[in-house]
């Protein structure tokens, strides 16, 4: 039997290596486009059984450009399709024949999508989100970060490292956090922050962060203390992941 080809369509570094490591992990062979003009020279230069696509990407929308390259007719029926989003998509939101994930994905719902176990590709898998539990969560959760790779300290470590870095770098639009109204790629950066979170287990900046985009995106101003909240525990969570690095 030849190896299954796969290509992922994602452009947040932490979310894509995420979803390689664990779809390579299962003997494919795994490609990855940051964003659909890529994708597309992939798609003309290699053959593909299995494609994974972010809905919001740089130069459009992953299922406007799913159900747009669809309906050509060199589109190759038999590869199955899967949209990534951090948004809730109803059923009738994607193309006939593409199942979706909420982000941050569930590792063990993509991997039984991945060998066809309890949804083909015409069934939608279904949505995970972040959950607010009103109790004080820990800045790291290593058993959860763990689970999500099978055990495996070094993905853990290898992502983490990743969000140390975007940390460091991300001053400047979270400085930008008091303006009204957010401009949208704060709240984007916001949103792949908290799939960030959720992916290496950092479940405090998780939850302010699901809490504070909410808030941002409903246009309502935050709650009080809410924005020293986010920032102090951004500060706690870089301070713990470099100790540990």
């Amino acid at each position: 039997m030849s190896i299954r080809r796969c290509l992922v369509i994602d452009d947040d570094p932490i979310a894509a290596t995420f979803l390689v490591d664990l779809i390579g992990a299962r003997g494919l062979i795994v490609d990855q486009a940051h964003n659909l003009a890529q994708a597309q020279q992939r798609l003309l230069s290699s053959s593909y059984d299995l494609l994974l696509a972010d809905r919001r990407l740089p130069d459009g929308d992953g299922v406007d450009w799913l159900r747009r390259r669809m309906d050509a007719p060199d589109w190759p029926a038999s590869m199955r399709c899967l949209v990534t989003s951090g948004d809730a998509l109803a059923a009738h939101q994607v193309p006939d024949g593409v199942a979706r994930l909420r982000k941050p994905v569930d590792a063990d719902q993509l991997l039984r999508w991945l060998t066809g176990d309890g949804a083909d590709a015409g069934e939608a898998v279904a949505d995970t989100g972040v959950k607010l539990p009103g109790v004080e969560l820990p800045l790291l959760d290593d058993d959860t970060a763990l689970r999500k790779f099978g055990g495996r300290i070094d993905a853990v470590t290898a992502l983490r490292g990743m969000l140390r870095e975007e940390l460091k770098a991300g001053s400047s639009w979270r400085a930008q956090l008091d303006q009204r109204p957010p401009a949208m790629a704060v709240l984007d950066s916001l949103h792949r922050l908290r799939a960030a979170c959720a992916l290496t287990g950092c479940p405090r900046l998780g939850e302010l962060s699901a809490a504070l985009e909410a808030t941002l995106r409903d246009g309502s101003p935050p709650e009080s203390g809410l924005l020293d909240q986010f920032h102090l525990c951004v500060s706690e969570t870089l301070a713990q992941l470099s100790r540990d690095a």
